[in-house]
């Protein structure tokens, strides 16, 4: 099944070459989507916004960021992001994997810095503004960061690295301290959406009753809903259709296959169901989207 590559909570995108995992992307909302639903990966992510705003949850934490923010998501962390209003929203997105600054686990850069700001014991923005310390040095270490990877000239990996370092080191020394506070009931909230999630996104296209992702958390349903949208921003099920319509775009600019088996194949039985949530989602119906996206030749 061709959308199976799409349903996990947890990426399984390989980002760049496995001998150097690091890559940009360049996204507009709304361009295929309006959001991205709640995931996270093994990367750190660097959003650079140069045009436009959006809407960015963090670590269960909202914040509206605008051109010329930085958000910073780390390693393992919840996020997703989707348009304000009818704002436009332009940004670039360099991803890279914690071991491509590891040298030598016993490396004391590595326990002392590395290590502790990967694991959220040091505290730190989650959105980086002109009024952070430092903002400037790191947007410009940002913005030069994309031209090496844009030109790719020799040795660009080795620039790359250095320039991940340095970024490592401005957010370090200029905006964050040492948390003196337990995290510990933030840590197991994230774990538990985390599961949910994982649940939802390995069933999406199967038939999911919130008693067992209530059952998974050892709640009852009324108490699940309540928590759920309490750290999600929207319900259970929205979040499932959300999630759903997002693998169906996919799925309409890049296959040829009917709407009706595409939102069978996505959860999505009933036609008239499917198209009436494609349109609140995206505007358009599923037939004006594929026209509009699709990619085969």
């Amino acid at each position: 099944m061709e959308s199976q590559k799409y349903n996990k909570l947890k990426e399984n995108v390989e980002h760049g070459d496995f001998t150097f995992p690091y890559i940009w992307y360049y996204t507009e909302l709304p361009e295929y989507y309006t959001s991205f639903p709640m995931h996270w990966h093994e990367e750190m992510e660097i959003i650079n916004v140069f045009d436009g705003e959006m809407e960015i949850n963090i670590d269960l934490s909202k914040h509206m960021i605008h051109k010329g923010e930085i958000a910073v998501i780390r390693p393992g962390e919840l996020h997703s992001f989707r348009q304000h209003k009818s704002s436009q929203c332009k940004f670039l997105s360099l991803l890279f994997h914690p071991s491509l600054l590891y040298n030598n686990l016993s490396d004391s850069t590595a326990f002392r810095y590395i290590t502790p700001y990967f694991e959220n014991k040091i505290t730190g923005p989650s959105v980086i503004i002109p009024e952070t310390p430092g903002y400037q040095e790191i947007l410009n270490n940002v913005d030069r960061s994309f031209e090496i990877y844009d030109r790719k000239q020799p040795y660009y990996e080795l620039e790359l690295k250095a320039k991940l370092f340095e970024l490592l080191y401005l957010i370090l020394s200029q905006c964050c301290s040492a948390n003196t506070y337990p995290k510990s009931l933030k840590a197991s909230t994230s774990r538990n959406i985390k599961t949910v999630i994982d649940y939802i996104q390995a069933h999406y296209n199967t038939c999911i009753s919130i008693s067992r992702l209530a059952e998974l958390l050892n709640l009852s349903e009324h108490y699940f809903m309540r928590y759920f949208k309490a750290h999600i921003g929207i319900t259970c099920i929205e979040f499932i259709n959300d999630y759903r319509l997002n693998i169906a775009a996919k799925l309409l600019s890049e296959t040829g296959k009917p709407i009706n088996e595409i939102g069978a194949e996505v959860g999505i039985s009933n036609i008239s169901y499917f198209n009436r949530l494609f349109k609140k989602k995206f505007n358009v119906t599923p037939k004006e989207y594929r026209f509009k996206n699709h990619k085969i030749e």
